[in-house]
């Protein structure tokens, strides 16, 4: 990774707050040598759609820093239909005293969240090879997380069945994301927090269950 993309990651890390990044050099390691690893794997796997690794820290890890910075912070947090692991692994290297679980069932993109688990050293992860309604979720209060998930519609039907009243989601899209179907089913928004004001603005829809 060049210079200019490291100082896109390190101007990142400096806007957020300790609470949420409470040791940005390790952060800034962790996430250096995530996009390092994606850009290998990516070259041979085609786990994300993107060609370099400017692409990579660009699109995904910056996209996933700055929602990171406006949700809800819970001591656990599962991510579903991790794929390359956004944002599931990335909050895993912001907040290293925090439980994450990274649910993904494709074998493809579930060995590469393996391999950065183990060659990132993320003690704090783990992984769910498998669907989420397969999932069972025990301790203090979750906080589920999705990016890029579609139709939406179909994510909290899969949710319904497996998450609890004391848990909270928060759902990464566009301002036009098409939310009917999730104010329809058994949850009721409680916020919707833009993260990101340029032509493309982006928001963390949070959900409670009904």
């Amino acid at each position: 990774m060049d210079s200019s993309d490291k100082a896109l990651i390190s101007d990142a890390l400096s806007t957020l707050p300790l609470a949420i990044c409470p040791d940005p050099s390790s952060a800034m390691d962790g996430l250096v040598g995530y996009a390092e690893l994606l850009a290998k794997w990516n070259e041979r796997s085609n786990l994300v759609g993107a060609s370099s690794i400017t692409q990579i820290v660009t699109e995904h890890i910056l996209d996933s820093v700055a929602a990171a910075s406006v949700m809800p912070s819970l001591s656990s947090t599962i991510d579903v239909g991790s794929g390359a692991g956004f944002p599931g692994v990335v909050l895993s290297i912001l907040r290293p005293s925090h439980k994450i679980v990274l649910i993904e069932p494709r074998r493809r993109h579930a060995s590469f969240l393996a391999e950065s688990i183990r060659r990132l050293g993320l003690a704090n992860t783990a992984l769910f090879e498998g669907r989420v309604e397969d999932y069972i979720v025990e301790g203090p209060p979750t906080l589920w997380t999705s990016r890029a998930f579609s139709p939406i519609e179909d994510f909290f039907e899969l949710l319904s069945s497996v998450i609890r009243a004391e848990d909270l989601l928060a759902f990464i899209g566009g301002l036009d994301s098409n939310l009917d179907g999730a104010t329809a089913a058994a949850f009721v928004m409680r916020e919707s927090l833009e993260y990101s004001k340029t032509a493309d603005s982006k928001r963390v829809f949070v959900f409670a269950s009904a």
